[in-house]
């Protein structure tokens, strides 16, 4: 007899199989980075599907995809995170029908490094870099320089230091080195913004700074040539104090700071004077000046003061030299008495003389250095605290021996950015910027129209080093109104800050609409 029997389809024979294969996630990523999770998706039919992503309790999106026969689809699925700390993701795919649930589910482990701390190191807080980047929620600590050896050996890993228009005479050497080997051992990421203080004019030539920079505080193209004469008191009140920090002591280690940063064509000298005034070193091009200073100086301050008779030997000297730039640099805490000074003004006027004049304590001839620097690019200082002599003295120099361009200048691209996504469109002007030449490492993205660096990098050990020698204070008003201050102050520091980063994760800092922090 005929058998009846019931023909039943086997598991998995029949029916749509839609199936997530693999799952390729980053296992680590930065605090507010935005990833992007590419998924293996296959399916037995054609046919739309869709896939659930859930990123923690309560935050679940889906995305409708449509499956072909046969065929891997890779399915892009960008996601963001708001919180550091291990995120567990679960991608499931759903298709009508689908009759092995089994293959259709998938997840992986994030691990969101917290966000990079940054210290902002400056003399004047409330800048825009500094006010952006609190208003994106970025870890930020603004500090004093004098604070900063204090809390650097604090500071964890990622981080990043901005150094913000920063002189070397603001920290101690301690400092500097403790900064450099951070970089170079630590990974800590370095910016340094330029302003007046910086570079050239703060003393970074030669320093324990500028070894880990990609540029030195000098010009790449030849400079104009310049005689600077020091005209130092040597009368008896400029050696009273502490041994080793009177006034008379500290003006030579001025002198000898400010030497550095002549170029090889550049002409020195030194008078020094009491009542008379006697010249320790004839204004000469020199093969080492700062040898030179040490060679003829004479530590034995005595005597009254007059400064008229200097001034006349001073603008002498000045007036036979041939050269492009003549500064005349005056150190004395001393009275005038009733001289006349007509003629000294008018050698000052008639050779174009930059008189930079440092009256020290309360009792200098104040009215008299009022008239002497109140021509050309003149410069009065009152200095109650002559410990930062040196560090005045250099400042005062190298601001005036080309280290600044004061032109107005559009910066140009010589290389793509990697965490900027605007690379080809125009950027804004700089009104100035610090003159500095690049090594042979650096990769330089921004030249002035000179030629001169505007932004570069190199590594130093296992940090990156960013320099902006235009900085984004002063110099670059323009900066804060452009539509791209935003991403791109935040891209630069965590770019300084993460070496090996992924250059697509771009934290939003806020420009003047104070958006919400957020991610871009």
């Amino acid at each position: 007899l005929p058998v009846p029997f019931l023909l039943l389809d086997a598991p998995g024979t029949s029916g749509p199989d839609a199936a997530i294969n693999a799952v390729d996630a980053p296992p680590q990523v930065p605090f507010g980075s935005a990833i992007t999770v590419v998924l293996n998706v296959s399916s037995t039919r054609d046919g739309p599907a869709g896939i659930q992503v859930r990123q923690a309790p309560g935050l679940t999106t889906t995305i409708e995809v449509d499956l072909v026969k046969d065929q891997v689809s890779r399915v892009r699925v960008p996601l963001g995170f708001n919180s550091p700390g291990f995120h567990e993701l679960e991608f499931t795919v759903s298709m009508p029908g689908d009759i092995n649930p089994a293959n259709d589910r998938r997840r992986a482990i994030v691990n969101v490094e917290g966000p990079t701390t940054i210290l902002y190191v400056t003399v004047k807080p409330g800048t825009a870099v500094a006010e952006s980047l609190l208003a994106g929620g970025w870890n930020l600590n603004i500090v004093r320089p004098g604070h900063f050896p204090q809390v650097l050996p604090l500071l964890p890993s990622p981080a990043t230091v901005v150094l913000d228009d920063v002189a070397i005479g603001d920290m101690p050497e301690p400092a500097w080195m403790a900064l450099t080997e951070s970089v170079r051992t630590r990974g800590t990421g370095l910016i340094v913004l330029g302003g007046q203080r910086s570079f050239g004019a703060g003393g970074y030539l030669n320093s324990t700074l500028e070894t880990a920079l990609p540029v030195t505080s000098e010009a790449g193209a030849p400079m104009s040539r310049a005689a600077v004469l020091f005209v130092v008191d040597k009368s008896g009140s400029m050696g009273r104090g502490p041994r080793d920090a009177t006034p008379f002591g500290l003006a030579k280690t001025a002198v000898l700071a400010a030497t550095r940063l002549l170029g090889e064509h550049d002409h020195s000298g030194i008078i020094a004077f009491d009542i008379d005034p006697e010249t320790w070193l004839p204004l000469a091009d020199r093969d080492d000046p700062p040898a030179s200073v040490m060679d003829a100086w004479k530590d034995a301050p005595s005597g009254g003061t007059r400064i008229a008779p200097a001034l006349v030997a001073a603008t002498g000297q000045l007036g036979r030299a041939r050269v492009d730039q003549r500064l005349l640099l005056l150190v004395t805490d001393g009275f005038a008495v009733e001289d006349d000074y007509t003629d000294v003004l008018a050698k000052i006027d008639e050779y174009e003389i930059d008189v930079i004049a440092l009256a020290i304590g309360d009792e200098p001839a104040i009215d008299v250095l009022k008239e002497l620097t109140s021509r050309n690019d003149g410069l009065l200082l009152r200095v109650s605290d002559v410990a930062v002599l040196p560090r005045l003295v250099s400042e005062a120099v190298g601001a005036r021996r080309l280290t600044y361009d004061s032109s107005v200048t559009r910066p140009r691209q010589e290389r793509q950015l990697p965490f900027f996504s605007d690379n080809d469109k125009p950027w804004p002007g700089l009104n100035g910027y610090m003159v500095t030449k690049e090594r042979s490492n650096a990769r330089v993205y921004l030249r002035s129209e000179r030629g001169d660096p505007l932004l570069a990098d190199h590594d130093f050990g296992l940090g990156r080093v960013v320099v902006l020698p235009g900085g984004l204070g002063a110099y670059a008003p323009s900066w804060l109104d452009w539509p791209a201050w935003a991403p791109f102050t935040g891209g630069l520091v965590e770019w300084a800050g993460n070496r090996f980063g992924n250059a697509r994760c771009r934290p939003m800092v806020t420009g003047k609409s104070r958006t919400r922090p957020g991610y871009v």
